[in-house]
């Protein structure tokens, strides 16, 4: 086989030859296809990790010793037989083969860097049902711990962080914190996301050490409470014209929102499957159907009354424009309403604005201020409920009579 030009910086002599062992022409000819595709692959790698050995350039070289018939080890770690043999298999053979044989290769260290990679490898069973949507707001907080501490510290060998490490990160966090540029629990997300990405490399590698990041929480404020949008705020939304300027998509989202006290997501990302405009009593569906829910209990029906049903009635296949992006659908309309002072000021949070989300509390409230039995409000909420679960719960003409009574 002819050495390509851009990877003779790899051999010394213009041609590798090695033998296809059989005398089979088809054979040969197809091992002979094998054999060049490998070759290609391995100069590749090593063009790519030139400068360092690769996981990638690692993982080649290993298999490529396999198909020398030997099991890949270490120089270290072989015997004068063993070395002899191999040795003498590659004599004549390209210059990777030498490598691979010899195990001159160093199996390269887990980097900081590797961290999320390896997190998300071990946890593929609990994201198989997220949407890309999903999958995005799940994993850019370790990545953007794994960054920050990268910053900080460098791309260091995982196992080679110690306790220095975590408590100079928790210092450096605690003074972001200190200047208002970063809040206590934005910081505490990052120290528990490298513990977490920690544990899980620890486990894999058999490190008994303590967790560098354990225990490096900074004292919160009390947490942030939603507050229920006041209904005065809610009837000034549903005045004819209020929210003409919204786009109808995001129109029926927050007259869906105000009858259902779903989570926003949840109507959003909807599947037409699961809209039953043409049941006896119309509902949707809260189901992991191309998403995740946030938890077991948040699958539930939900009957539609009043601005909801027609809301939905206008787009009975869902909001496709926004169904993997409901983050931006939020967006659109927290500013509107924050804009046009459908929404007044979070007692809470100064200088911030309620959002569409306390539309959700606001459909608690009501709930509850119509006496509704605490087990059939959990179950709209799509709440846990405490204690064992006995039955089936109220069924769709029960909920419907409730909601009926409380909805818009």
């Amino acid at each position: 086989m002819r050495v390509p030009n851009e990877y003779k910086k790899f051999e010394k002599l213009p041609f590798v030859r090695f033998s296809l062992k059989t005398r089979d022409r088809q054979a040969a000819t197809q091992r002979a296809i094998e054999a060049r595709k490998r070759m290609l692959s391995l100069w590749m790698a090593q063009d790519l990790g030139q400068e360092q050995n690769s996981l990638q350039q690692y993982e080649r070289i290993v298999e490529h010793c396999r198909t020398l018939g030997f099991t890949y080890k270490p120089l270290s770690d072989l015997s004068d037989g063993d070395l002899v043999a191999r040795l003498i298999a590659t004599e004549g053979q390209p210059v990777t083969s030498a490598k691979a044989a010899l195990g001159v290769v160093e199996k390269p260290r887990d980097i900081t860097s590797m961290m999320f990679d390896l997190y998300r490898e071990a946890n593929e069973d609990k994201v198989l049902k997220k949407s890309e949507h999903q999958l995005r707001v799940w994993k850019n907080p370790f990545i953007r711990a794994q960054n920050i501490f990268i910053d900080l510290a460098g791309d260091v060998p995982i196992e080679a962080i110690s306790r220095a490490d975590g408590l100079a990160l928790r210092a450096s966090l605690l003074e972001r914190v200190k200047s208002g540029e970063l809040a206590a629990n934005s910081a505490n997300r990052i120290t528990t996301c490298l513990s977490a990405m920690w544990n899980v490399y620890a486990k894999r590698a058999q490190i008994t050490a303590p967790n560098p990041f354990g225990s490096l929480n900074i004292k919160e404020d009390k947490k942030n409470v939603r507050s229920p949008i006041p209904e005065e705020y809610i009837l000034l939304m549903l005045k004819p014209g209020a929210l003409d300027r919204l786009n109808p998509e995001c129109r029926a989202i927050v007259h869906t929102l105000i009858n259902t006290g779903c989570r926003p997501s949840e109507v959003i990302g909807i599947q037409p499957q699961n809209i039953r405009l043409d049941s006896n009593i119309p509902h949707i569906q809260i189901r992991p159907d191309g998403r995740d829910l946030k938890t077991q209990d948040s699958e539930r029906d939900i009957p539609l009354c009043g601005v909801a049903l027609e809301a939905m009635r206008q787009f009975p296949s869902g909001f496709a424009r926004y169904a993997d992006r409901p983050t931006t659908a939020t967006a659109n309309i927290n500013k509107f309403l924050k804009n046009n002072e459908l929404v007044p000021a979070d007692p809470h949070r100064p200088g911030k604005f309620l959002t569409v989300y306390s539309l959700r509390h606001s459909f608690q409230d009501r709930l509850t201020g119509a006496e509704v039995p605490e087990r059939i409000a959990r179950d709209l909420m799509g709440h846990k409920l405490e204690g064992e679960r006995y039955g089936g719960g109220a069924n769709l003409e029960h909920t419907a009579r409730i909601l009926a009574g409380i909805s818009h």
